[in-house]
């Protein structure tokens, strides 16, 4: 199995773009950025959520349908 490609980060002052998802309205606070060497960043940004479920299902659709 291929390691897939390390998503690309853009902030802009409306919007926060985590590879092609828009989270504009589902982060805040300030973006911490620690440099890892190899071209790679660690970023750290707090995410606001109406509800949070933790499910031992790997799959984001299994997961849904026992939360649902």
């Amino acid at each position: 199995m291929a390691v897939p490609e390390p998503v690309k980060i853009i902030e802009t002052p409306n919007h926060f773009w985590f590879g092609g998802v828009d989270l504009a309205y589902a982060v805040q606070g300030e973006t911490k950025v620690e440099k890892l060497g190899n071209d790679l960043c660690l970023v750290t940004k707090t995410f606001v959520a109406r509800s949070y479920e933790l499910s031992e299902e790997d799959g984001p659709f299994e997961a849904l349908t026992k939360i649902n």
